[in-house]
């Protein structure tokens, strides 16, 4: 499971890795459209 709160991401166990990484291309994303 991946959590996001304002600019920190975590994720609560290795397994979690892959979700974090498709989490944390989303909210760069996400910055680089609304900058």
């Amino acid at each position: 499971m991946t959590h996001q709160d304002r600019n920190l991401l975590t994720g609560d166990s290795p397994l979690a890795s892959n979700a974090l990484g498709l989490l944390a291309a989303d909210v760069l994303v996400n910055a680089v459209k609304n900058d």
